[in-house]
């Protein structure tokens, strides 16, 4: 019987003793769990639940030089790198707790993972439901090689690199079900809030919110964005730039383009007269989808206001019959392949019945079914929890 007990003893000690990579201590505390000295392999996965694991991934990209190609890398908790909030002054300063950002010497500062295109990212990130807020100055990401980003929400930031999620998401790629909001301000061309470039990326039922200054070529979702296939995806910012800016992109092109049940809304104020509500500019020709059917822009709308009375785009190239029920915020139906629809329409159920009208809008994929600031969203934009605007339809 002694020696029973002595056993179970000895296994109560050495339970209790273990440490586990994720559980809390009394304070909510997580432990670290990407060691900066890891040798990252890839086929492997890796954990991520605190800032210094993000600072650790920085040093084995940006320093180390490993691309991390191949592996994976789990987000198993909500990771807040600055705890305050970050806000515009009336006029257009950044402020964090109403503050100067200047006089706040406090704040935590990321370097970007992949800080240098030599040195970009390559590994799969996958956000598992989870948030990272409080970036300040730099995107999460530098350059992303075939980027796979899934299930990932970044609120809540201030940056002055061209996008927050990245800089640039290069050599295809895919992010899906994701959500972005912030303040981008930054002096360069190509500026988003996802990113300031997207070269050959699919993505899928995404949203992004805030505020975008940038110089020539900027949009609310990302500035320039060629070869890319978006569908279910949303943009609602507000863009200040020096010319060639829309509400979604500043510019869009490339064969093989689609854009599928997207929307923007907000404002544009562009010095020059290249902005569109959409887009400034687009030059698509054809999206070949394998059956035939070459809609290069298809069910999307945009009702942005802008201070030049800008139309979905400023210019459009490319072949017209890829175009199908796109439409606009406007008083007139001009002679275009573009239609318009007032603010009001827009916001009533009949204009969900125009967007359902097509055969392919019946499937549960394609339905147009939340509101966010009175304005109808993708069913499957609505991933974004912090979204405190938005309702189902009923």
């Amino acid at each position: 019987m002694k020696k029973i007990l002595s056993l179970l003893l000895c296994l109560v000690i050495l339970f209790i003793s273990v440490p586990t990579a994720f559980a809390n201590d009394d304070t909510d505390t997580v432990q670290s769990t990407l060691p900066e000295d890891t040798v990252i392999k890839s086929g492997q996965k890796y954990y991520i639940s605190t800032v210094d694991d993000l600072k650790a991934l920085v040093k084995i990209v940006n320093e180390d030089g490993n691309k991390c190609e191949g592996a994976s890398f789990w987000l198993t908790n909500d990771i807040v790198v600055n705890s305050g909030e970050f806000s515009l002054s009336e006029s257009g300063e950044p402020l964090y707790n109403n503050k100067p950002v200047e006089e706040c010497t406090d704040l935590i500062v990321l370097e970007s993972i992949g800080n240098k295109s030599s040195k970009g990212f390559k590994g799969t990130f996958l956000g598992d439901g989870h948030t990272i807020s409080g970036l300040y100055l730099n995107s999460l990401f530098g350059t992303y090689f075939q980027p796979t980003i899934t299930n990932l929400s970044i609120k809540n930031s201030f940056v002055t690199s061209k996008g927050i999620l990245a800089d640039t998401f290069s050599n295809s790629g895919y992010i899906s079900n994701c959500s972005v909001e912030g303040i981008v301000i930054c002096e360069d061309d190509k500026v988003g809030l996802y990113a300031g470039s997207m070269l050959g990326t699919s993505i899928r039922d995404c949203y992004a919110e805030g505020y975008v200054k940038g110089n020539s070529i900027v949009g609310g979702f990302a500035g320039y964005m060629s070869v890319c296939e978006v569908s279910g995806t949303m943009s609602n910012s507000h863009i200040t730039a020096s010319s060639t800016a829309g509400g979604f992109a500043g510019k869009i092109t490339g064969d093989d383009t689609l854009f599928e049940h997207c929307a923007a809304i907000g404002t544009v104020n562009c010095a020059d007269e290249n902005a569109g509500q959409f887009a400034s500019s687009i030059d698509l020709y054809y999206f070949d989808d394998g059956y035939d059917i070459l809609r290069t822009l298809n069910i999307s709308y945009a009702a942005v206001e802008t201070n030049n009375n800008a139309g979905f785009c400023h210019s459009f190239t490319g072949d017209t019959a890829g175009v199908n029920q796109c439409y606009y915020m406007g008083e007139k139906d001009e002679e275009n392949i573009f239609k318009t629809y007032t603010e009001e329409e827009m916001k009533t159920t009949n204009f969900v019945d125009v967007l359902h009208a097509d055969i392919f809008a019946q499937l549960e994929e394609y339905l147009w079914n939340g509101v966010i600031s009175e304005y109808i969203l993708p069913v499957k934009a609505v991933n974004s929890l912090f979204l405190s605007d938005f309702t189902m339809m009923a």
